[in-house]
């Protein structure tokens, strides 16, 4: 080989490099969805323990603990987003204070989110978006602006839903 064949060898190599480098970087939703089947999994878990247990979900110190005979992996208490935490979603330390049977607008509370269990608040890991979890079972992405539009709702109705009434 010359010279030349190799600088031409060489640039394209960098120009497939700069080619394919940014479509690689991009966000994966996948990502995102995988979060989101975590959160649905893990708030179906919730409701399973909560109809086992007289209405009332899992003390909040050992909630993975309590829920681990529902799910079928500890997997599902990481998000892909933030695989270095052991658990990447914080459990609604109000939840347990009243049996999910007796809300009032169970589609309305938050019981699962998205963070950092040691800072207790939100992590929005999607492209400014977090997964959260709701009483009645559902579970979806929202914006921050979004999030709070819902937690205005609930207020507006007359409930915080991030506590049960």
């Amino acid at each position: 080989m010359t010279v030349v064949e190799i600088v031409v060898i060489v640039l394209i190599v960098l120009v497939l490099a700069a080619i394919l480098l940014p479509w690689y970087n991009r966000p994966h939703p996948m990502r995102q969805a995988s979060c989101l089947n975590n959160v649905k999994n893990i708030e179906l878990a919730l409701i399973m323990y909560a109809q086992d247990s007289g209405g009332v979900g899992p003390p909040v110190p050992r909630w993975p603990d309590r829920l681990q005979p529902y799910l079928r992996s500890r997997q599902l208490y990481v998000c892909p987003k933030a695989p270095k935490l052991p658990v990447g979603y914080i459990y609604g330390a109000h939840v347990p204070l009243r049996p999910l049977h007796e809300l009032a607008h169970p589609e309305a509370v938050l019981t699962l989110w998205e963070g950092d269990p040691g800072v207790h608040t939100f992590a929005f890991r999607h492209n400014g978006a977090l997964n959260v979890g709701y009483a009645d079972g559902h579970a979806k992405g929202l914006t921050s602006e979004a999030l709070y539009g819902a937690l205005l709702e609930g207020y507006a109705k007359g409930i915080d839903p991030a506590r049960p009434q």
